[in-house]
């Protein structure tokens, strides 16, 4: 019997969520969610893998109310966020040194951190992270008042006002620099609802950054446009807008030049989506289609150090493959034949080997290593 012939024990199995490589390819870190002692609830914990795989895996964290987010700094630094203190203390951003040591909280605002992002050649940390008011430093002002007067209550001024389960505002998701003495600096002030759930990459050098950025379409519509934005002057330049359809997954090449994203057409009562995979120039922001023989749907892509092609996933008769596309091919080869699915894929700064999660039938998600030479 396997634990997916009972739901409890389903349901008590760890769950991997999150997947990061070292800038130089020697540590993995992964978040690990098992349920608390009353299984009521999951809680994150961070462990260190060995990618030679010639040492067991090591917990890094401890915390009670449990770590997510797990993300390298260039120098080798292990970035993640965490609530730490008393019952409504915020989630926090915290870092572990990477020679060793307790961990250390960076930054903390009133609103909490969303998620992390980093550069792999430069010492940049952006965050996202909720804000109420135009910018960040009213944020805390605004929450201070509305608690003081018991205001729970949302005024929705436009659409969408919920996602799943929950209610979306009063406050919105902001970029936010974090400087390296803490200090934090609002990137885009002044925004609506542009970056609720958004993807973002930042490039190698720290220098900008590319986000999907929601605007409003016809009736209650909403489509995803890409933009640039200057990690120094928080300066939006649009990359991608097309009214035909979405652009997703954004992906900057090593070099800085180039941006690999995913684009879905608009769906009508006579058309099906279609999801391609498309390479933009950034200095001319002219895009092009790739890997156009290729009749299945991309989900992911990740580059190759030397930015001479990609790694994607895509669905594949109830699998998850992964696939390499060499620039200029019309189809890219499958890396992965196995009965899984597979996500997350990292590539090694040395393009000897990549790091993913795999899920299968037999076992939920879990990283594996996987040669991309010899």
């Amino acid at each position: 019997m396997t634990a997916f012939e009972d739901l409890d024990d389903y349901l008590a199995l760890p769950r991997v969520t999150a997947l990061a490589l070292s800038p130089d390819g020697t540590r993995a870190v992964i978040a690990q969610s098992t349920l608390d002692e009353k299984s009521t609830a999951y809680v994150g914990a961070l462990w260190e893998l060995d990618p030679a795989g010639q040492r067991p895996a090591r917990r890094l964290t401890h915390g009670a109310k449990g770590e997510s987010n797990p993300v390298f700094t260039a120098s080798g630094d292990l970035l993640f966020i965490a609530s730490r203190g008393g019952e409504d203390d915020p989630v926090s951003l915290w870092r572990l040194p990477a020679d060793g040591g307790e961990a250390e909280q960076i930054a903390q605002r009133a609103g909490g951190v969303s998620a992390v992002h980093t550069a792999a050649r430069a010492d940049r940390i952006v965050v996202t992270a909720n804000v109420l008011g135009h910018n960040d430093s009213d944020d805390e002002r605004i929450r201070t008042a509305r608690k003081d007067a018991k205001v729970s209550a949302v005024l929705h001024t436009g659409y969408p006002v919920r996602y799943w389960d929950a209610d979306l505002g009063p406050d919105r998701p902001h970029l936010i620099s974090v400087g390296a003495d803490g200090i934090l600096g609002d990137l885009t002030p002044g925004i609506r609802g542009s970056l609720r759930n958004a993807a973002l990459d930042v490039a190698a050098d720290g220098s900008f950054a590319v986000t999907t950025w929601s605007v409003p379409g016809p009736l209650a519509s909403r489509r995803t446009t890409l933009v640039r934005v200057d990690l120094e002057s928080g300066l939006r330049t649009s990359l991608v807008d097309d009214e035909g359809g979405n652009a997703t997954s954004p992906r900057i090449s090593p070099d800085g030049t180039r941006l690999a994203f995913l684009h879905e057409t608009v769906t009508t009562p006579e058309d099906p989506p279609r999801i391609t995979l498309r390479i933009c120039e950034l200095a001319t922001k002219e895009a092009r289609g790739a890997a156009l023989g290729w009749d299945r749907w991309p989900t992911s892509l990740a580059w190759l150090p030397d930015g001479s092609g990609l790694l994607l996933t895509a669905d594949d008769h109830g699998r998850a493959p992964i696939f390499a596309l060499t620039l200029g091919d019309e189809v890219p080869v499958p890396l992965t034949t196995d009965d899984a699915a597979y996500t997350d894929v990292t590539v090694a700064p040395d393009g000897r080997f990549a790091y993913a999660l795999r899920a299968s039938y037999e076992a939920p998600p879990h990283p594996v290593r996987i040669a991309l030479t010899g």
